[in-house]
Protein backbone atom coordinates (compact mmCIF):
# COMPACT_ATOMS: atom_id res chain seq x y z
CA UNK A 1 0.00 0.00 0.00
CA UNK A 2 3.12 2.34 0.44
CA UNK A 3 4.22 1.43 -2.81
CA UNK A 4 1.13 2.18 -4.02
CA UNK A 5 0.92 5.69 -2.24
CA UNK A 6 4.19 6.68 -3.40
CA UNK A 7 3.77 5.96 -6.60
CA UNK A 8 0.52 7.89 -7.23
CA UNK A 9 2.30 10.81 -5.20
CA UNK A 10 5.18 10.88 -7.62
CA UNK A 11 2.76 10.88 -10.74
CA UNK A 12 0.75 13.64 -9.19
CA UNK A 13 3.65 15.64 -8.64
CA UNK A 14 4.93 15.21 -12.36
CA UNK A 15 1.73 16.66 -13.52
CA UNK A 16 2.19 19.27 -11.63
CA UNK A 17 5.74 20.08 -12.71
CA UNK A 18 4.69 19.46 -16.26
CA UNK A 19 1.35 21.61 -15.96
CA UNK A 20 3.41 24.68 -14.47
CA UNK A 21 6.31 24.44 -16.91
CA UNK A 22 3.20 25.00 -19.37
CA UNK A 23 3.11 28.95 -17.81
CA UNK A 24 7.21 29.47 -18.51
CA UNK A 25 5.44 32.09 -21.47
CA UNK A 26 4.33 34.21 -18.81
CA UNK A 27 8.05 34.46 -17.14
CA UNK A 28 10.11 34.56 -20.34
CA UNK A 29 8.48 37.50 -21.89
CA UNK A 30 10.43 40.49 -21.16
CA UNK A 31 8.05 43.34 -21.74
CA UNK A 32 4.40 43.57 -21.63
CA UNK A 33 1.88 46.86 -22.60
CA UNK A 34 -1.94 47.23 -22.21
CA UNK A 35 -4.14 46.63 -24.58
CA UNK A 36 -7.69 48.14 -25.05
CA UNK A 37 -10.75 49.32 -27.67
CA UNK A 38 -9.69 52.07 -29.50
CA UNK A 39 -13.53 52.77 -29.92
CA UNK A 40 -16.53 51.22 -31.40
CA UNK A 41 -17.85 47.51 -31.44
CA UNK A 42 -16.47 44.53 -33.40
CA UNK A 43 -16.61 40.48 -32.84
CA UNK A 44 -12.93 40.75 -34.30
CA UNK A 45 -10.36 42.89 -32.41
CA UNK A 46 -7.64 43.86 -34.64
CA UNK A 47 -3.86 45.15 -32.77
CA UNK A 48 -1.16 47.02 -35.25
CA UNK A 49 2.24 46.76 -33.72
CA UNK A 50 4.15 49.36 -33.67
CA UNK A 51 7.75 50.28 -33.82
CA UNK A 52 8.87 49.31 -30.16
CA UNK A 53 7.60 45.83 -30.35
CA UNK A 54 9.01 45.22 -33.54
CA UNK A 55 12.02 46.41 -31.80
CA UNK A 56 12.08 43.86 -28.94
CA UNK A 57 10.53 40.81 -31.16
CA UNK A 58 12.12 38.49 -33.15
CA UNK A 59 9.42 36.26 -34.24
CA UNK A 60 6.84 38.58 -34.88
CA UNK A 61 4.59 35.30 -34.75
CA UNK A 62 6.06 33.54 -31.47
CA UNK A 63 7.70 35.64 -29.47
CA UNK A 64 4.59 37.66 -27.86
CA UNK A 65 1.47 36.11 -26.01
CA UNK A 66 -2.17 38.17 -24.85
CA UNK A 67 -3.92 37.57 -21.22
CA UNK A 68 -7.15 38.42 -19.77
CA UNK A 69 -7.81 40.42 -16.42
CA UNK A 70 -7.23 36.85 -15.00
CA UNK A 71 -4.17 36.08 -16.31
CA UNK A 72 -5.72 33.50 -18.45
CA UNK A 73 -3.93 32.99 -21.71
CA UNK A 74 -6.11 34.37 -25.16
CA UNK A 75 -5.40 33.08 -28.27
CA UNK A 76 -4.42 35.59 -31.49
CA UNK A 77 -3.34 35.11 -34.87
CA UNK A 78 -0.66 37.95 -36.91
CA UNK A 79 -1.49 39.03 -40.27
CA UNK A 80 0.01 41.53 -42.52
CA UNK A 81 -2.23 44.79 -43.54
CA UNK A 82 -3.06 44.57 -47.43
CA UNK A 83 -4.89 47.74 -49.11
CA UNK A 84 -8.45 47.41 -50.36
CA UNK A 85 -9.73 45.64 -53.63
CA UNK A 86 -9.27 47.87 -57.17
CA UNK A 87 -9.99 48.15 -60.59
CA UNK A 88 -7.24 48.91 -62.69
CA UNK A 89 -7.78 49.65 -66.54
CA UNK A 90 -5.61 48.58 -69.37
CA UNK A 91 -5.19 49.17 -72.63
CA UNK A 92 -5.64 46.52 -75.72
CA UNK A 93 -3.90 47.32 -79.15
CA UNK A 94 -6.13 47.36 -82.03
CA UNK A 95 -5.66 47.01 -85.38
CA UNK A 96 -3.52 49.49 -87.70
CA UNK A 97 -1.25 49.87 -90.36
CA UNK A 98 1.17 52.62 -91.40
CA UNK A 99 -0.37 54.02 -94.91
CA UNK A 100 2.47 57.39 -95.93
CA UNK A 101 6.00 58.10 -94.51
CA UNK A 102 6.80 61.56 -95.07
CA UNK A 103 9.80 64.09 -93.32
CA UNK A 104 9.97 67.56 -93.11
CA UNK A 105 13.39 68.96 -92.08
CA UNK A 106 14.72 66.88 -89.12
CA UNK A 107 11.18 65.34 -87.98
CA UNK A 108 9.89 62.37 -89.29
CA UNK A 109 5.76 61.82 -89.85
CA UNK A 110 4.09 58.15 -90.08
CA UNK A 111 0.12 58.81 -90.83
CA UNK A 112 -1.74 55.51 -89.26
CA UNK A 113 -4.72 53.85 -90.45
CA UNK A 114 -7.31 52.92 -87.70
CA UNK A 115 -9.61 50.89 -89.80
CA UNK A 116 -11.57 49.48 -86.63
CA UNK A 117 -12.86 53.26 -85.59
CA UNK A 118 -12.29 52.15 -81.62
CA UNK A 119 -11.66 55.07 -79.86
CA UNK A 120 -7.87 55.18 -78.98
CA UNK A 121 -5.99 56.49 -75.56
CA UNK A 122 -2.94 55.79 -76.15
CA UNK A 123 0.20 54.98 -78.77
CA UNK A 124 3.55 53.49 -78.59
CA UNK A 125 6.37 53.50 -81.33
CA UNK A 126 8.12 50.44 -81.69
CA UNK A 127 11.65 51.09 -82.45
CA UNK A 128 15.01 49.31 -81.66
CA UNK A 129 17.47 52.29 -81.97
CA UNK A 130 18.69 53.08 -78.41
CA UNK A 131 19.94 56.05 -76.94
CA UNK A 132 18.15 58.71 -78.43
CA UNK A 133 16.92 62.12 -77.56
CA UNK A 134 13.27 63.63 -79.50
CA UNK A 135 9.94 64.66 -79.66
CA UNK A 136 6.71 63.09 -79.37
CA UNK A 137 3.33 64.87 -80.84
CA UNK A 138 0.05 62.81 -82.30
CA UNK A 139 -2.71 64.61 -84.28
CA UNK A 140 -6.25 62.77 -85.32
CA UNK A 141 -8.10 63.20 -88.43
CA UNK A 142 -11.01 61.81 -89.98
CA UNK A 143 -9.89 62.25 -94.10
CA UNK A 144 -5.81 62.51 -93.43
CA UNK A 145 -5.97 65.87 -94.71
CA UNK A 146 -7.02 67.82 -91.75
CA UNK A 147 -5.71 67.77 -88.49
CA UNK A 148 -6.17 68.42 -85.22
CA UNK A 149 -3.46 68.08 -82.39
CA UNK A 150 -4.53 65.42 -79.57
CA UNK A 151 -1.06 65.06 -77.54
CA UNK A 152 2.54 66.46 -77.49
CA UNK A 153 5.12 67.62 -77.52
CA UNK A 154 6.45 65.47 -75.10
CA UNK A 155 9.84 63.90 -74.82
CA UNK A 156 10.40 60.95 -76.36
CA UNK A 157 13.53 59.19 -75.58
CA UNK A 158 15.55 55.80 -74.56
CA UNK A 159 18.66 56.03 -72.08
CA UNK A 160 19.27 52.17 -71.88
CA UNK A 161 22.71 52.20 -71.58
CA UNK A 162 22.65 54.17 -68.70
CA UNK A 163 19.61 52.53 -66.80
CA UNK A 164 15.56 51.23 -67.33
CA UNK A 165 14.53 54.79 -69.12
CA UNK A 166 12.87 54.49 -71.89
CA UNK A 167 9.91 56.38 -72.82
CA UNK A 168 8.23 55.42 -76.31
CA UNK A 169 4.40 55.80 -75.57
CA UNK A 170 2.00 58.63 -75.22
CA UNK A 171 -1.22 58.61 -73.52
CA UNK A 172 -3.81 61.15 -74.06
CA UNK A 173 -7.99 61.37 -73.45
CA UNK A 174 -9.50 58.75 -75.61
CA UNK A 175 -10.55 59.88 -79.14
CA UNK A 176 -12.05 57.86 -82.35
CA UNK A 177 -10.58 59.18 -85.52
CA UNK A 178 -10.09 57.30 -89.07
CA UNK A 179 -6.70 58.57 -88.90
CA UNK A 180 -3.76 59.69 -86.65
CA UNK A 181 -0.51 61.23 -87.68
CA UNK A 182 2.79 60.60 -85.66
CA UNK A 183 5.55 63.41 -85.73
CA UNK A 184 9.05 62.65 -84.24
CA UNK A 185 11.57 65.17 -84.26
CA UNK A 186 14.50 66.40 -82.89
CA UNK A 187 15.60 69.19 -80.60
CA UNK A 188 17.02 72.15 -82.23
CA UNK A 189 20.68 71.47 -83.24
CA UNK A 190 23.54 73.38 -81.13
CA UNK A 191 20.98 73.74 -78.09
CA UNK A 192 21.82 72.84 -75.07
CA UNK A 193 20.04 69.25 -74.63
CA UNK A 194 18.04 68.05 -71.12
CA UNK A 195 20.01 65.17 -71.69
CA UNK A 196 23.51 66.30 -71.31
CA UNK A 197 22.73 67.19 -67.42
CA UNK A 198 21.93 63.76 -67.21
CA UNK A 199 24.91 62.12 -68.37
CA UNK A 200 27.41 64.54 -66.80
CA UNK A 201 25.76 65.80 -63.63
CA UNK A 202 24.22 68.43 -62.50
CA UNK A 203 26.36 71.72 -62.88
CA UNK A 204 28.87 70.37 -65.35
CA UNK A 205 30.84 72.99 -67.56
CA UNK A 206 30.70 70.64 -70.55
CA UNK A 207 27.69 68.88 -72.85
CA UNK A 208 27.80 65.48 -74.20
CA UNK A 209 24.77 64.43 -76.17
CA UNK A 210 23.40 61.09 -77.02
CA UNK A 211 20.86 62.58 -80.11
CA UNK A 212 21.02 61.72 -84.00
CA UNK A 213 19.63 64.13 -86.13
CA UNK A 214 18.95 60.63 -88.32
CA UNK A 215 15.56 59.80 -88.57
CA UNK A 216 14.64 56.14 -86.30
CA UNK A 217 14.00 53.23 -87.61
CA UNK A 218 10.53 52.57 -86.72
CA UNK A 219 9.10 49.30 -86.94
CA UNK A 220 5.44 50.21 -85.97
CA UNK A 221 3.70 52.26 -84.51
CA UNK A 222 0.69 50.82 -82.49
CA UNK A 223 -2.28 52.25 -81.37
CA UNK A 224 -4.18 51.14 -78.07
CA UNK A 225 -7.69 51.49 -77.41
CA UNK A 226 -8.85 52.02 -73.18
CA UNK A 227 -10.52 48.86 -71.61
CA UNK A 228 -12.39 48.78 -68.24
CA UNK A 229 -9.93 46.79 -66.14
CA UNK A 230 -11.23 43.84 -63.62
CA UNK A 231 -11.26 44.20 -59.38
CA UNK A 232 -8.03 42.99 -58.84
CA UNK A 233 -7.54 41.71 -55.08
CA UNK A 234 -5.70 44.02 -52.57
CA UNK A 235 -1.77 44.08 -52.29
CA UNK A 236 0.47 44.48 -49.44
CA UNK A 237 0.15 48.07 -47.76
CA UNK A 238 3.40 49.83 -46.93
CA UNK A 239 3.70 51.54 -44.35
CA UNK A 240 6.17 54.69 -43.23
CA UNK A 241 9.44 54.01 -41.13
CA UNK A 242 11.70 56.13 -39.72
CA UNK A 243 15.58 56.00 -39.92
CA UNK A 244 17.90 57.89 -37.89
CA UNK A 245 20.89 58.50 -39.79
CA UNK A 246 24.59 57.78 -37.82
CA UNK A 247 27.06 60.18 -38.74
CA UNK A 248 27.88 62.29 -40.84
CA UNK A 249 27.51 61.40 -44.82
CA UNK A 250 30.82 60.61 -46.87
CA UNK A 251 32.35 60.44 -50.00
CA UNK A 252 34.70 57.51 -50.77
CA UNK A 253 36.29 56.80 -54.51
CA UNK A 254 33.43 58.09 -56.29
CA UNK A 255 30.62 57.35 -53.86
CA UNK A 256 28.17 58.79 -51.83
CA UNK A 257 28.09 57.26 -48.05
CA UNK A 258 24.97 57.12 -45.46
CA UNK A 259 24.65 54.93 -42.32
CA UNK A 260 20.95 54.29 -40.43
CA UNK A 261 19.77 53.04 -37.28
CA UNK A 262 16.23 50.88 -37.31
CA UNK A 263 14.12 49.72 -35.25
CA UNK A 264 13.99 46.45 -36.88
CA UNK A 265 10.57 47.52 -38.38
CA UNK A 266 10.41 45.04 -42.01
CA UNK A 267 11.68 46.95 -44.58
CA UNK A 268 10.46 46.41 -47.86
CA UNK A 269 11.66 49.55 -49.99
CA UNK A 270 13.65 52.50 -49.62
CA UNK A 271 13.22 55.51 -51.44
CA UNK A 272 16.00 57.71 -51.83
CA UNK A 273 15.54 61.28 -53.38
CA UNK A 274 18.13 64.34 -53.93
CA UNK A 275 17.26 67.98 -54.81
CA UNK A 276 19.43 67.76 -58.12
CA UNK A 277 17.52 68.58 -60.87
CA UNK A 278 18.39 65.81 -63.43
CA UNK A 279 20.94 62.57 -62.53
CA UNK A 280 20.86 58.99 -63.51
CA UNK A 281 23.30 57.09 -61.02
CA UNK A 282 22.97 53.60 -59.36
CA UNK A 283 21.97 52.93 -55.09
CA UNK A 284 22.96 50.19 -53.68
CA UNK A 285 21.57 49.22 -50.11
CA UNK A 286 23.30 47.42 -47.29
CA UNK A 287 22.09 45.56 -44.13
CA UNK A 288 24.11 44.87 -40.71
CA UNK A 289 23.33 44.01 -37.43
CA UNK A 290 25.99 45.79 -35.22
CA UNK A 291 26.68 48.65 -37.31
CA UNK A 292 30.32 47.06 -38.90
CA UNK A 293 29.53 44.23 -40.69
CA UNK A 294 27.48 45.07 -43.48
CA UNK A 295 25.84 42.72 -46.09
CA UNK A 296 24.54 43.49 -49.87
CA UNK A 297 20.49 43.25 -49.97
CA UNK A 298 20.01 45.29 -53.25
CA UNK A 299 20.89 47.66 -56.12
CA UNK A 300 19.06 49.66 -58.27
CA UNK A 301 18.94 52.35 -60.78
CA UNK A 302 18.55 56.09 -59.35
CA UNK A 303 17.52 58.73 -61.44
CA UNK A 304 15.09 61.78 -61.61
CA UNK A 305 14.28 63.84 -65.30
CA UNK A 306 12.39 66.96 -64.42
CA UNK A 307 12.43 67.93 -68.44
CA UNK A 308 9.80 65.11 -69.15
CA UNK A 309 7.01 65.82 -66.73
CA UNK A 310 5.46 62.04 -67.95
CA UNK A 311 8.52 60.42 -66.36
CA UNK A 312 8.33 59.23 -62.81
CA UNK A 313 11.39 59.65 -60.64
CA UNK A 314 13.17 56.49 -60.23
CA UNK A 315 11.14 53.78 -58.15
CA UNK A 316 12.31 53.10 -54.31
CA UNK A 317 15.26 50.26 -54.12
CA UNK A 318 12.78 47.21 -53.81
CA UNK A 319 14.09 44.79 -50.67
CA UNK A 320 13.42 41.37 -49.59
CA UNK A 321 11.98 41.92 -46.43
CA UNK A 322 14.42 42.62 -44.02
CA UNK A 323 14.48 43.95 -40.38
CA UNK A 324 18.15 44.77 -39.73
CA UNK A 325 18.95 47.15 -36.91
CA UNK A 326 21.58 49.22 -39.55
CA UNK A 327 21.40 50.16 -43.19
CA UNK A 328 23.52 51.88 -45.39
CA UNK A 329 23.12 53.50 -48.67
CA UNK A 330 25.49 54.02 -51.16
CA UNK A 331 25.19 56.18 -54.16
CA UNK A 332 27.94 55.27 -56.95
CA UNK A 333 28.75 59.13 -59.19
CA UNK A 334 31.40 57.84 -61.58
CA UNK A 335 32.75 61.10 -63.07
CA UNK A 336 29.96 63.11 -61.58
CA UNK A 337 29.11 65.68 -58.93
CA UNK A 338 27.47 63.99 -55.79
CA UNK A 339 23.93 64.56 -55.59
CA UNK A 340 22.42 67.39 -53.11
CA UNK A 341 19.87 67.13 -50.22
CA UNK A 342 19.91 63.34 -50.23
CA UNK A 343 16.51 62.03 -48.33
CA UNK A 344 16.07 58.65 -47.82
CA UNK A 345 12.22 57.17 -46.75
CA UNK A 346 11.97 53.67 -45.27
CA UNK A 347 8.61 51.69 -46.10
CA UNK A 348 7.74 47.97 -45.11
CA UNK A 349 4.37 46.01 -44.95
CA UNK A 350 2.43 46.09 -40.81
CA UNK A 351 1.79 43.44 -39.14
CA UNK A 352 -1.08 43.20 -37.01
CA UNK A 353 -2.71 40.37 -34.54
CA UNK A 354 -6.20 39.58 -34.69
CA UNK A 355 -8.53 37.98 -31.86
CA UNK A 356 -11.75 37.49 -30.55
CA UNK A 357 -13.54 40.28 -28.65
CA UNK A 358 -15.29 38.26 -26.75
CA UNK A 359 -12.28 37.06 -25.05
CA UNK A 360 -10.93 40.52 -23.49
CA UNK A 361 -7.33 40.49 -23.61
CA UNK A 362 -5.95 42.97 -21.22
CA UNK A 363 -2.70 42.36 -21.84
CA UNK A 364 0.00 42.00 -24.22
CA UNK A 365 3.66 40.44 -23.37
CA UNK A 366 6.35 40.25 -25.46
CA UNK A 367 10.37 39.78 -26.08
CA UNK A 368 11.24 36.25 -25.25
CA UNK A 369 12.78 33.32 -26.31
CA UNK A 370 9.39 31.16 -26.56
CA UNK A 371 7.95 29.08 -29.68
CA UNK A 372 4.81 29.92 -31.88
CA UNK A 373 1.60 29.47 -30.12
CA UNK A 374 -0.73 26.85 -31.61
CA UNK A 375 -4.62 27.45 -31.92
CA UNK A 376 -7.36 26.53 -33.66
CA UNK A 377 -8.37 30.37 -33.81
CA UNK A 378 -7.17 30.88 -37.48
CA UNK A 379 -9.52 28.11 -38.75
CA UNK A 380 -12.28 30.19 -36.32
CA UNK A 381 -11.87 33.10 -38.25
CA UNK A 382 -11.64 32.23 -41.50
CA UNK A 383 -15.14 30.30 -41.29
CA UNK A 384 -16.72 33.50 -40.30
CA UNK A 385 -18.32 35.84 -42.82
CA UNK A 386 -17.22 39.57 -43.30
CA UNK A 387 -17.34 40.19 -39.60
CA UNK A 388 -17.01 43.46 -38.06
CA UNK A 389 -13.71 44.92 -37.01
CA UNK A 390 -12.66 46.83 -33.91
CA UNK A 391 -9.63 48.15 -34.15
CA UNK A 392 -7.50 47.96 -30.27
CA UNK A 393 -4.56 50.19 -28.91
CA UNK A 394 -1.85 49.85 -26.58
CA UNK A 395 -0.31 51.16 -23.75
CA UNK A 396 3.06 52.23 -23.40
CA UNK A 397 5.85 49.20 -22.85
CA UNK A 398 7.83 48.41 -19.70
CA UNK A 399 9.04 45.62 -17.75
CA UNK A 400 7.26 42.39 -17.11
CA UNK A 401 7.42 42.41 -13.25
CA UNK A 402 7.08 38.67 -13.31
CA UNK A 403 10.20 38.19 -15.84
CA UNK A 404 12.74 36.13 -13.94
CA UNK A 405 16.06 35.47 -15.78
CA UNK A 406 16.87 32.56 -13.76
CA UNK A 407 13.35 30.85 -13.93
CA UNK A 408 13.97 30.65 -17.56
CA UNK A 409 16.41 27.47 -17.74
CA UNK A 410 14.39 26.29 -14.52
CA UNK A 411 11.23 25.70 -16.35
CA UNK A 412 13.01 24.36 -19.20
CA UNK A 413 14.18 21.48 -17.89
CA UNK A 414 10.95 20.83 -15.43
CA UNK A 415 9.32 19.04 -18.36
CA UNK A 416 11.82 17.07 -18.94
CA UNK A 417 12.72 16.20 -15.04
CA UNK A 418 9.31 15.18 -14.69
CA UNK A 419 8.89 13.00 -17.71
CA UNK A 420 12.36 11.36 -16.05
CA UNK A 421 11.02 10.79 -12.76
CA UNK A 422 7.52 9.54 -14.13
CA UNK A 423 9.38 6.67 -16.12
CA UNK A 424 11.50 6.05 -13.49
CA UNK A 425 8.42 5.35 -11.29
CA UNK A 426 6.63 3.44 -13.86
CA UNK A 427 9.50 0.81 -14.59
CA UNK A 428 9.92 0.68 -10.64
CA UNK A 429 6.43 -0.26 -10.54
CA UNK A 430 6.27 -2.32 -13.53
CA UNK A 431 9.64 -4.71 -11.72
CA UNK A 432 8.01 -4.52 -8.62
CA UNK A 433 4.91 -5.86 -9.91
CA UNK A 434 6.53 -8.57 -11.73
CA UNK A 435 8.63 -9.33 -8.75
CA UNK A 436 5.40 -10.04 -6.79
CA UNK A 437 4.21 -12.48 -9.48
CA UNK A 438 7.22 -14.55 -9.61
CA UNK A 439 7.10 -15.12 -5.53
CA UNK A 440 5.44 -18.34 -4.57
Amino acid sequence: MSNLKLWLFTALAGIGLILSAAEQDRYELRFQKSVAPAGGAGEVGRLRFDSELYDAVGDLKAELRFYDGQGREVPFRVRKAVTEPERRNTFDEVPSRIIALDQQGNTGIFTVENPSGAAIGMLRVDTADRDFDKTLTVEAGDDGKNWRRVAGPQPFYDYSSRGPLRNVRIGFPAVKARYFRVLIGSYVENEPLPSSRVITGSGEPRTERIWMERRLKVDAVALLKPVEGTVHAGKEELFAYALEPQGERREENGWTVLTFRSLREPLAELEIRSSTPDYVREAVVFGSTDGRKFVRLAAAPLFRLRFDPAQPDSAPVKLAETRYPFYRVEIRNDDNRPLEDITVQARGPGYFAEFLTRDRPAELRYGGDVPVPKYDLPAVLDRMQNPAVQEWKTGPGKANPEFRADRINLYRWLPGAALVILGTVLCWALWRGIKTIEQP
